[in-house]
């Protein structure tokens, strides 16, 4: 992400694309947004004058390559869509989670402090400020500067808690107190997060995308409380009651491991909570040349190979698949990842 990105001019907006148009643009992107395939698609393939005519379409995509682990598309969508909508609170704080999320965390935290300085005190400000100054707390290099970041992160989580008693925030407020060595007040507020999902998860219908984060809260709270069955239990069903994204699943993994290692416990002692998928790497031979004295990969292997390359990753049960695209085995693996129904990059 360079430093020095200046914004983007807005493009014209021609008022003969009508409201259809932005209409059917976000449904695009709720329908297809969930793979990174077809967001990328979306992406690629859109009419800056379409997304100018609504703010949801740029924020719904942002949100959709953060849920997918694409921070750096993320920031991509969010930086254009500043430049129509330039000031927007919301397409601001996830910026800067996309730029807290690719390790640059003095301009995301500016982004957040400048918000702060504006007035803006919402549970996701304070909740994404908190979390910046927990990532500098991690890689202080002094401990002045540990304890400094340490108080910060702790005091915004609770902030955003108290000004709105919502789970997010509370939650990682409890896990920043014992963290802190702050016990009793973890417990407290864990306990109450913990009734908060309790009953949020008594009114959720099956079906709704938050499901999985009250479930996932519920255990962290368990956790932070001292009851690892508990957290197991929790952490369980939420993986596997719900249909989380694999990113999801790393962060409360990433999460749980923590917490446990704040505990003094093991930190693996959670890892079969979290189905994950299993990523593949492929590196091979390119089909032989025409004119190539000795035959290395001939073109009359190409069935033989697929059906071996195929077989590999259903013995395997592989998702995820990072290869070259040369013509070879390469393309061979990226077509047979996507037959599957899997991920390429």
């Amino acid at each position: 992400v360079k430093k020095n990105d200046a914004q983007t001019s807005p493009p014209p907006v021609d008022h003969n694309v009508g409201a259809e148009s932005a209409t059917e643009a976000l449904a695009n992107v709720r329908q297809q947004g969930g793979r990174l395939a077809t967001l990328r698609a979306l992406w690629e393939s859109r009419q800056r004058v379409v997304w100018a005519e609504d703010i949801a379409i740029y924020r719904l995509s942002v949100d959709s390559a953060l849920k997918l682990g694409e921070a750096f598309l993320a920031y991509d969508i969010a930086r254009e869509g500043l430049g129509t909508f330039a000031g927007d609170v919301r397409l601001l704080q996830l910026q800067a989670l996309a730029l807290a999320r690719t390790g640059a965390t003095k301009r995301a935290n500016a982004i957040l402090g400048k918000l702060r300085k504006q007035g803006h005190d919402d549970e996701e400000t304070f909740g994404i400020l908190a979390r910046t100054h927990k990532d500098f707390w991690m890689i202080a290099a002094s401990e002045e500067e540990r304890e400094y970041h340490l108080r910060c992160s702790l005091d915004y989580y609770l902030k955003g808690y108290k000004s709105s008693g919502g789970y997010y925030t509370g939650i990682n407020a409890a896990s920043m107190a014992l963290v802190a060595g702050e016990t009793d007040t973890a417990r407290r507020i864990a306990n109450e997060v913990r009734i908060i999902c309790e009953d949020s998860l008594s009114k959720t219908g099956s079906d709704s995308p938050e499901l999985y984060w009250l479930q996932a809260t519920a255990a962290e709270a368990a956790l932070v409380s001292g009851d690892v069955d508990i957290a197991r239990l929790n952490y369980t069903r939420a993986t596997t009651e719900n249909n989380p994204g694999a990113a999801e699943v790393s962060r409360t993994r990433s999460q749980a491991r923590f917490l446990l290692k704040c505990r003094r416990e093991d930190e693996h002692a959670l890892d079969d909570c979290f189905a994950l998928p299993k990523i593949g790497l492929f590196i091979g031979h390119m089909f032989d040349r025409l004119d190539r004295p000795l035959p290395r990969f001939p073109a009359t292997l190409e069935e033989t190979v697929r059906g071996e390359i195929e077989a590999c990753l259903e013995r395997r049960n592989v998702q995820l698949g990072f290869s070259s695209l040369a013509c070879g085995g390469d393309l061979l693996f990226a077509e047979s990842i996507l037959k599957r129904g899997g991920e390429v990059h």
